[in-house]
């Protein structure tokens, strides 16, 4: 959470992004490389380790940055969710989809080459929608740095004290 607060959304979706992308991209190639399983059991570099430490730092990223990415278009609150915090967040849903996959036949290095493909798209996608509306996003904690400095919670009175939906 401090590193979205201090960095921004859209640096920490790269970030997390190439995290990710890369940790996918070693789990794929540990049945690809000859060496990866020989360096590993004889206590060498494991690929699928770091790999994996990729994927969960960058997941974990991802999860703090999904508490903000439905905000981004509201109207697709939903869908924002499950892409980000369903597919990236290191979570234990894909991973038993996956699994499934693999006892169906699809081969091993085929789904983590295609779900690093999805995994750049998305992040290059939630890169954009961050860029588009950084400057919103800086409005919207100025507005709220500006009620706590006075003191009011942004709290107006009146009608404005109802809790609105918001628009």
């Amino acid at each position: 959470g401090w590193l979205v607060d201090t960095l921004g959304p859209t640096k920490v979706t790269i970030i997390s992004g190439v995290m990710n992308c890369l940790g996918l991209m070693g789990i794929a190639l540990t049945k690809a490389l000859p060496w990866s399983h020989h360096e590993a059991a004889a206590g060498g570099f494991d690929l699928f380790l770091w790999s994996l430490l990729l994927v969960a730092v960058g997941g974990s990223m991802t999860m703090f940055i999904g508490y903000q990415a439905p905000f981004l278009i509201p109207s697709h609150f939903t869908l924002l969710i499950e892409v980000n915090s369903c597919l990236f967040d290191a979570g234990t849903i894909i991973f038993p989809v996956l699994k499934l996959l693999y006892d169906v036949g699809v081969p091993f290095s085929a789904f983590f080459w295609t779900y690093t493909v999805l995994g750049m798209l998305c992040f290059s996608l939630f890169t954009v929608a961050w860029a588009l509306n950084g400057r919103e996003l800086d409005q919207i904690r100025q507005a709220a740095s500006g009620a706590e400095a006075n003191g009011d919670g942004g709290d107006r009175g009146g009608a404005e004290r109802r809790h609105r939906p918001l628009e």
